[in-house]
């Protein structure tokens, strides 16, 4: 299973809850929760790339990288049927390929040529 198939799960589970137990999950106190959950474990991830990643990795930037973090967290929350917690956009957009299971992935050394260039052997040569 991967990470997109889990949050639905989990995200249709917490909808039914809220549905059938609206007296305890349809409260300001519960809401008050899911956001001060959603809050930590953004403030963890932040620290966790500042501490992983810091400066270290050419072509990842950080303010880029935690801003897609609460990016993610909002869309966490929305699927939840709650408001976004954060001005942020999808600053990691190539991101989407790896979210995809379906899309092939391969080392450049496993995989096999399937599409080839010919050259013109009289263009150009010297």
């Amino acid at each position: 299973m991967d990470e997109n198939l889990h949050v639905r799960v989990f995200t249709e589970i917490l909808k039914e809850l809220k549905r059938e137990y609206p007296e305890q999950l349809n409260t300001d106190e519960f809401e008050d929760y899911v956001y001060d959950t959603i809050k930590e474990a953004v403030q963890m991830e932040h620290e966790w790339a500042d501490y992983i990643i810091g400066d270290r990795f050419e072509g990842i930037d950080l303010i880029d990288l935690k801003e897609y973090v609460e990016f993610t967290a909002n869309k966490r929350l929305m699927q939840m049927g709650y408001d976004k917690a954060y001005e942020a956009s999808n600053t990691l957009p190539w991101i989407k390929y790896f979210e995809d299971v379906n899309s092939i992935k391969q080392d450049f050394f496993e995989g096999k040529v399937r599409q080839y260039s010919k050259a013109n052997n009289f263009d150009n040569w010297n």
